[in-house]
């Protein structure tokens, strides 16, 4: 096993990806051509399942764009069945303290560095695999861990500190509704806490991740020191993208009436 994702970052690398919501093998594929360096695949906050999950890896397969999975809860049992179906990142999201972020990376783990069971699924090409993809597997799967919530940020230090955590994404729509100032992402106590997070990440020489809030924020936030960013949400930026082909096109046009 070798995970892109995790090379670059150590190289010094910024990555660029994008949550993907949709089930569809097409759009995924067009994606895994555009120069994107990982694709966030979402089972918290979409209809997507273990099964479209595992569709969807398999159309990136023959790319370089790193396969990421989000889950829906920090629950090993399902760790194990996403990281069996081929994750090579697990995004654990409302990470809030140290202990959840131990558990987290407990989870990901073969022994003796953790708890998760051995299975012959598609990760280890159907048990064909099965023994070298053990081997390198520790090493090479990511955990992410959302800062979502106040109590994380006041926990930042000892999260960013757990042995095993690759990434703290900061999730600025759940942060900010904590904060009691939701989506007010300019508000001087959200740029204080953006600060904070990415202070205790460049302590830790932990690479931090965020939202990007459009284009125009995307390099923002590599100025910051965002190193892992997501660009958008597919839905929307398809909607947006639509949006404007419509307005531009009606705008060179007129709406035809029944008295044309």
């Amino acid at each position: 096993m070798k995970n892109l994702l995790k090379q670059k970052l150590a190289s010094g690398q910024t990555t660029y990806g994008l949550l993907v919501t949709l089930g569809s093998t097409e759009l995924t594929e067009v994606l895994c051509t555009v120069g994107l360096d990982w694709l966030w695949i979402d089972l918290e906050h979409s209809a997507l399942s273990l099964e479209s999950g595992q569709t969807l890896m398999q159309v990136m397969q023959f790319s370089e764009v790193t396969p990421v999975v989000r889950i829906q809860w920090n629950d090993a049992a399902i760790v194990k069945r996403v990281l069996d179906i081929g994750a090579h990142a697990v995004v654990f999201p409302m990470v809030s303290t140290a202990e959840e972020a131990e558990a987290a990376v407990y989870a990901s783990k073969y022994p003796p560095e953790g708890m998760r069971g051995v299975g012959g699924a598609r990760a280890q090409r159907l048990g064909l695999d099965g023994e070298q993809y053990r081997a390198t597997a520790n090493d090479e799967t990511m955990v992410i861990v959302q800062c979502e919530t106040v109590e994380a940020v006041e926990n930042i230090e000892a999260i960013v500190a757990v042995p095993g955590v690759d990434i703290l994404f900061l999730g600025p729509y759940d942060l900010s509704m904590s904060m009691g100032i939701g989506g007010e992402f300019e508000h001087p106590d959200f740029l204080a806490v953006v600060d904070k997070v990415l202070a205790a990440c460049a302590a830790a020489q932990m690479p931090a991740g965020i939202l990007a809030l459009g284009a125009d924020d995307v390099a923002r936030r590599q100025q910051q020191g965002f190193r892992f960013i997501a660009m958008g949400v597919d839905t929307t930026i398809y909607s947006q993208a639509v949006e404007e082909f419509v307005r531009r096109g009606l705008a060179h046009g007129s709406r035809r009436t029944d008295k044309d």
